[in-house]
């Protein structure tokens, strides 16, 4: 079953890079996200931003998307997130993100998820966006920038959509 929830952004989906005074200018717009009901739960993914795409790795959490951008800058990091959310509820629960195993044909390996989390009744990302510094190339400091478009409250299967950013 592909259950579709439409999320309409404003004027375009994808990410587009600018360059502005000397900056790049990145503009992410989700066009929508899209549930798909599996085994195991709910899967989700993003639709406009192919290619910057990955997953909030938490093992036994709900395997939320995230955009991930690696930016160069000088200078200080600024995220500008749209204000508007929509919700959406998911006739399922998230499914959870497994560990890394060893995979060898018939092997059958137990789920792992963090009960605690599905019984939570609050958000479980509760923030727009991650920056952390995890490099310098010649003197100059690369961030990684985690954009957090969905947010999951376990108890009421309910997602928060934010659809547009700016990275600058």
């Amino acid at each position: 079953c592909l259950t579709t929830v439409m999320v309409t952004s404003q004027g375009f989906a994808g990410v587009s890079v600018t360059e502005a005074d000397g900056k790049r200018i990145y503009d992410v717009n989700i066009e929508d996200v899209v549930v798909h009901e599996e085994t195991g739960g709910a899967r989700l993914e993003l639709v406009g931003v192919k290619g910057y795409e990955g997953f909030r790795h938490v093992v036994g959490d709900p395997a939320l998307p995230v955009v991930r951008l690696m930016i160069d800058g000088a200078a200080t990091v600024f995220v500008t997130v749209d204000g508007t959310k929509s919700l959406v509820n998911v006739g399922a629960d998230v499914q959870a993100v497994q560990p890394s195993r060893l995979k060898s044909a018939g092997a059958v390996h137990a789920r792992t998820r963090n009960a605690a989390v599905y019984k939570s009744a609050g958000m479980l990302v509760n923030k727009s966006f991650d920056i952390e510094q995890v490099a310098s190339v010649r003197g100059i400091p690369r961030y990684l920038v985690t954009l957090y478009p969905v947010d999951y409250r376990p108890a009421a299967k309910q997602l928060t959509v934010r659809k547009n950013f700016r990275v600058e």
